[in-house]
């Protein structure tokens, strides 16, 4: 029963590394807009955040989790 926990285990905390480590590159472009002198240039920043954030969550959902969908991985991305 070990090697049946420890599979979704393990995807769990790399969705928890990877919300985590999509909050701090979020905090750094906050720094990166600031200086930033037009306004559509501070949205196209986000919409890049933004599709790599959803391509990060699809390759967890698709490649890491074996193609099945599980909510706790989008769960994990957002906490």
């Amino acid at each position: 029963m070990a090697p049946a926990l420890s599979q979704p285990l393990l995807l769990f905390c790399q969705a928890i590394l990877l919300g985590m480590a999509a909050a701090l590159l979020y905090d750094l472009l906050r720094q990166v807009r600031l200086l930033l002198p037009r306004r559509w240039l501070q949205e196209g920043a986000d919409l890049l955040f933004w599709m790599g954030a959803c391509g990060a969550l699809f390759f967890c959902a698709i490649v890491l989790g074996d193609g099945r969908v599980r909510l706790y991985i989008a769960a994990c991305l957002v906490l």
